[in-house]
């Protein structure tokens, strides 16, 4: 369920730290963690971080408040592990562990942190800072009205990204650039293939270009990447489904999402 900052609050680029990250998994930690795991986070915290620790449900509130950065991304992990040790045979808390993660990574979301939790329970950044200039500078592209379901299919893409649904974040990409496209050649197009790329977009980059033969000459091969893209995003839209999917590697999927990104730019700054 969105709220009204997410929707109508610029975040601007991700950040490194923050207040509401801090207090949001302390609450968590202390609402879900049992007397006997608590000791035992305080002991693993002690011999793994090498800090000083009081088995206090406050102490706890205090620490992801105001330790060090670094060591409140590390108790990310260890209480992934305690929580862990807290469902084991018991029925009652075994969903635990998993809505911890899940909690993580929506924090780290909602409250744009540049980072994502791993499936090895590690915090990682969430890929680097030109991945997401590249994002920030598309959406500041889809700022108009009109490209509102646009920018919603493209931000659905990232949300994907970051939660670790590789092949779901492809498949929300290829339909923001779509409507984009459609939006920007109202109702000339009702899907956006190859051929739509020669029969529109060629002729707006000449346009748009006027007597710059060298810009024309290059844009005209960049045109050709982009319909590659289109084809290589098909293969995981429309490929068959198997019981052991095999999933997109995440370099190969940071590199579709950027390349996205920077042809939907590219596009609307054609039609600008």
């Amino acid at each position: 369920m969105s709220r009204f900052s997410q929707l109508y609050i610029e975040r601007g680029p991700p950040t490194q730290d923050s207040l509401r990250m801090r207090n949001r998994l302390a609450a968590f930690v202390v609402e879900n963690l049992e007397a006997n795991p608590a000791s035992q986070l305080a002991q693993a915290i002690r011999q793994s971080l090498g800090l000083e620790v009081h088995v206090r449900w406050e102490w706890f509130q205090e620490f992801f408040r105001t330790a060090d950065l670094r060591d409140v991304l590390d108790t990310v992990t260890i209480v992934c592990q305690m929580f862990k040790q807290q469902s084991h045979g018991n029925s009652l808390l075994r969903n635990i562990p998993f809505r911890w993660r899940q909690h993580v990574q929506r924090v780290f979301s909602e409250e744009n942190l540049a980072y994502r939790l791993g499936d090895d329970e590690v915090v990682h950044p969430f890929i680097d800072s030109e991945f997401d200039y590249n994002r920030v500078a598309a959406l500041a592209a889809l700022a108009s009205d009109r490209f509102g379901e646009a920018r919603q299919g493209f931000e659905s893409a990232f949300r994907h990204l970051r939660n670790g649904e590789d092949k779901q974040a492809i498949r929300m990409m290829f339909p923001a650039v779509e409507t984009a496209a459609r939006v920007l050649n109202p109702g000339a197009m009702s899907r956006l293939d190859v051929n739509d790329i020669d029969r529109y977009f060629e002729p707006q980059l000449r346009a748009k270009y006027g007597d710059n033969r060298p810009a024309i000459d290059a844009g005209g091969q960049m045109l050709g990447a982009v319909k590659k893209w289109i084809v290589a995003s098909h293969i995981y839209r429309h490929g068959p489904e198997v019981q052991d999917p095999v999933e997109p590697p995440r370099d190969f999927v940071v590199l579709h999402l950027s390349a996205g990104a920077s042809f939907l730019r590219w596009m609307i700054e054609l039609y600008s």
